[in-house]
């Protein structure tokens, strides 16, 4: 065998092996599913096949619409903490449409203002399956239910051959989409954070002009999981930072006089560091207290 051949071939099979190497590394750094969007994707799968299978009419279309919310809160005032705190919820919404896509439940009944919003449940905050699963199951049964007694009252009203001003569709038939981001989460070191607000709080001490202020921490990472019967899935997530100084006087004719400045991004990397803060907070004072000294304005009259 020659040797360009050999050498092309020992070529190619390199070549091969880096591509099945890139798209393994690809592949892996895919976002994975929660566990959230498991138990919807089969809790839905369950429900569009076993309602209706008493002789009820199913279910055409099912959602699964959960949004995920964690939080922390730090305020500080005056080298003290005054709260610390966090939480954490996890908010369901249903909706299920019975019929079809010309005529389903939703359908608008004559002589009836029908505003109706939905209302989310709250669900186990635990990452436990089955849980997540019962309380879908126990959403959707009570959603279905109510959409089969509405469909009839539309029936029945369809009897009486009144012509519509609207005769749309009541729901539009939409492509599937699938977009899957990775979970968003707040990493906070909630000591650290405690000690530096108090130290930033220290700096209105020197004003006895200022008779309330403080210095405050919000971190907030939501997540938004959607399932539906159509072949949509979404998870998503954003995270939310804000810093704020807030502080307060009264000028010498009795006025209350506020001033509230905040810091805001969608990481923590990108918050201000300790420097940018104590010489915001000096402006921030210097310029309130130029404002507590100022006349007050005339009144003004004419053109």
């Amino acid at each position: 065998m020659k040797k360009g051949l050999v050498r092309t071939l020992i070529s190619c099979a390199l070549l091969l092996v880096c591509c099945c190497l890139w798209m393994q590394s690809g592949l892996s750094q895919q976002p994975k599913q929660s566990l959230l969007l498991k138990a919807m994707e089969e809790e839905l799968s369950r429900s569009m096949k076993g309602l209706g299978e008493n002789g009820n009419p199913p279910p055409y279309f099912i959602s699964y619409n959960i949004t995920e919310t964690k939080n922390i809160m730090i305020i500080a005032s005056y080298g003290a903490l005054r709260r610390s705190s966090s939480g954490h919820s996890r908010l369901l919404d249903v909706e299920v449409r019975v019929g079809d896509y010309k005529l389903d439940n939703t359908h608008r009944l004559r002589g009836m203002y029908d505003f109706r919003f939905p209302i989310p449940v709250s669900i186990s905050l635990e990452d436990d399956l089955d849980a997540l699963k019962s309380a879908l199951w126990l959403e959707t049964d009570k959603k279905y239910k109510a959409a089969m007694g509405r469909l009839i009252q539309v029936k029945a009203q369809k009897t009486v051959k009144v012509k519509e001003e609207d005769e749309s569709a009541d729901f539009s038939r939409e492509s599937p989409e699938k977009f899957i981001s990775p979970v968003s989460q707040i990493m906070v070191d909630k000591a650290k954070w405690e000690k530096k607000l108090k130290k930033y709080s220290t700096l209105f001490n020197d004003f006895p002009e200022i008779y309330e202020s403080s210095v405050s921490l919000s971190a907030n990472a939501t997540n938004k999981y959607l399932v539906n019967s159509e072949g949509t899935v979404i998870q998503h997530g954003l995270t939310h930072w804000r810093l704020g100084v807030y502080a307060r006087t009264k000028a010498e004719d009795g006025m209350d006089l506020y001033k509230y400045e905040s810091y805001a991004a969608h990481s923590m990397e990108k918050m201000p560091d300790e420097e940018e803060v104590h010489q915001k907070i000096k402006l921030f004072t210097k310029e309130l207290l130029a404002l507590r000294a100022s006349p007050v304005a005339e009144p003004f009259t004419g053109l």
